[in-house]
């Protein structure tokens, strides 16, 4: 009985083990490119706080700048200023990456809360990778 237990827990950890080598790469893949999320979200966001938005508009892809022209985007989040105050800072409440190694296609959604003085507005900012950069792929207010 203690041979039949410790070959099946030994097949576990054999399939276990043949798992984890075969999806690490994923794990390394995923963990890296959530990393280029946070980041590039940062960059955004710190840049619209800064009211930089030259920067934040860098940030955005071609089809979010062909759909929305820099002005119009400049217009956007001074009328939100304009109404609600000064934006003081964003806070992201949740994001989700995912996509696949091969081939190399990566999305990313991150929900945030943009404090502005006087109202908090949720956003969902959505990311997709562009010449092997992040890039904000589009935006919904919540």
């Amino acid at each position: 009985m203690k041979t039949r237990i410790r070959i099946i827990l030994l097949l576990v950890l054999s399939v276990w083990a043949v798992a984890m080598l075969a999806l690490s790469p994923r794990f390394v893949a995923a963990h890296r490119e959530t990393k280029g999320v946070e980041q590039t979200f940062a960059e955004y966001t710190n840049s619209l706080v800064s009211q930089r938005f030259d920067d934040a508009y860098r940030q955005c892809g071609s089809d979010f700048r062909s759909a929305m022209p820099y002005q119009q985007f400049v217009n956007l989040y001074q009328s939100l200023q304009m109404e609600y105050g000064p934006l003081k800072s964003a806070r992201r409440s949740a994001y989700e990456v995912h996509g696949s190694v091969s081939p190399a296609v990566w999305r990313a959604v991150v929900d945030a809360d943009l404090v502005y003085e006087r109202k908090t507005i949720s956003f969902e900012f959505v990311f997709h990778k562009e010449g092997g950069r992040w890039v904000l792929f589009g935006a919904e207010q919540l």
